[in-house]
Parts: structure tokens; C-alpha cells; sequence
């Protein structure tokens, strides 16, 4: 394997970026609760991304993480 010299240039290939809007939908409730921004490849595929909402956030139980294994509750 050769080594670099510390002077020497490596080419890095361009790629072509566009701006993509991706629909966040609550895992809850199935509803979109925002649209957000990204800086993706030309040509690649995108999907949705998931969150929850502010009323499915108000109506979860206060201790809901402690349903979950691997979570700890703060009691």
C-alpha cells in the first residue's frame, strides 16, 4: 500500500445536493405535525420521518417511559 505525502492532493468527487422536504408524522395518531428541510444526494429516494405530536405529547402518561424495557423511570 503507498503512502500519501503530506502534500500531495486526494480528489474527492462532487455531488450534486438538493434541498428535500420530508413529512414528519406522529407515531401516534398517523397525522403530519411538520414538514422539515433537508440537504440530500440528487437522485436519492426519501421517506417520511417520525415524532409525536403536541397533543398525543399532553394525553401520554407522565411515567410512559418506564413501559418500555431497557428504560429507566426517575422515581
Amino acid at each position: 500500500m503507498r503512502r500519501k505525502k503530506p502534500s500531495e492532493t486526494i480528489r474527492i468527487p462532487v455531488m450534486d445536493i438538493e434541498k428535500k422536504t420530508i413529512p414528519v408524522i406522529c407515531s401516534w395518531c398517523g397525522k403530519i405535525t411538520s414538514l422539515k428541510e433537508w440537504e440530500i444526494e440528487c437522485g436519492k429516494r426519501i421517506a417520511p420521518t417520525h415524532g409525536i405530536c403536541q397533543r398525543c405529547l399532553e394525553s401520554a402518561p407522565l411515567n410512559a417511559s418506564s413501559d418500555f424495557p431497557g428504560k429507566r423511570s426517575e422515581i
